[in-house]
């Protein structure tokens, strides 16, 4: 019998299985992070990201950041 294991070549298909933001994770300085981005952080060695995104968080309780690639570069 075949395997209908499909090769995972993007964070979208490695990681599409968090979709529950209840889990939170305290990150540091106040701030938590959902199961999947701390997750994400982890694997992929990103946390530099994370320090980043909490440097130049405004004063709101939630914020949702959105990363695209457009013509193989990041905005």
């Amino acid at each position: 019998m075949k395997s209908k294991l499909r090769k995972r070549t993007s964070a979208n298909d490695l990681y599409n299985h968090y979709t529950v933001r209840e889990n939170l994770i305290k990150y540091q300085n106040g701030f938590y992070l959902t199961e999947g981005i701390n997750d994400i952080a982890l694997y992929e060695n990103c946390f530099w990201l994370i320090d980043i995104i909490c440097h130049y968080k405004i004063n709101f309780d939630i914020e949702f950041w959105k990363f695209s690639r457009e013509n193989n570069t990041y905005k």
